[in-house]
């Protein structure tokens, strides 16, 4: 696929990683780079434009010491508009900057699934292409439901998503359910995040 322009690129990295007990972002993917360069070139294959979603106090993500790649650290980075809201907010502060320069809505992938693949991400982008105004999102097989971190979502729900992040409920899953949307099965492994160091590969 040549990647495409009316896309940005968003890879979620403004977690806190409490139950890592480190910056997820820095952990080394089995590639031999950091999580966040992986996430970054693996969107590069498909949108032209890829940015970082960042907590507003954690905006100086760099990459790992010794990563074989250091292309994030000229990425731009999206800030949180407000303190920590979780994925909404980042969604809507990129949201809000893919209007602001004409894009269409944003591919989000987040900074924690080292087996997701370009591949996979071509199967939402040519579900989108045939409905640019949708929203379009990975379902996990298993759970049969969908994966909120892994999808497209047009500029137009921008001020909806705003809404949801400046709730008490911010549940995108639940938001989903709620809302029209169109589903890719992605394989289990594909959507397995790592949250904990015992569920790093190869870690035990």
């Amino acid at each position: 696929m040549i990647p495409i322009d009316d896309l940005l690129g968003v890879v979620l990295c403004g977690g806190r990683s409490s139950r890592m007990g480190r910056d997820k972002a820095q952990l080394i993917h089995s590639s031999g780079i950091s999580y966040v360069d992986h996430a970054v070139d693996r969107l590069r294959r498909v949108c032209n434009t890829v940015c970082l979603s960042v907590a507003a106090d954690l905006a100086s993500i760099v990459p790992a010491e010794g990563a074989l790649n250091a292309t994030c650290s000229t990425i731009p980075r999206i800030p949180d508009a407000v303190g920590y809201r979780g994925p909404a907010g980042g969604i809507a502060a990129s949201l809000g900057l893919a209007e602001q320069t004409g894009c269409a809505g944003c591919l989000i992938t987040p900074v924690d699934m080292p087996e997701l693949t370009d591949a996979d991400l071509e199967q939402l982008l040519d579900r989108w292409l045939l409905d640019p105004h949708s929203i379009v999102c990975a379902l996990d097989p298993e759970r049969d439901q969908p994966q909120p971190l892994v999808a497209v979502y047009p500029t137009q729900i921008r001020a909806a998503i705003e809404e949801l992040a400046l709730s008490e409920d911010r549940s995108l899953r639940r938001w989903l359910w709620q809302r029209s949307y169109q589903g890719v099965p992605l394989s289990s492994l594909s959507l397995l995040n790592i949250n904990r160091p015992e569920e790093i590969p190869d870690a035990g």
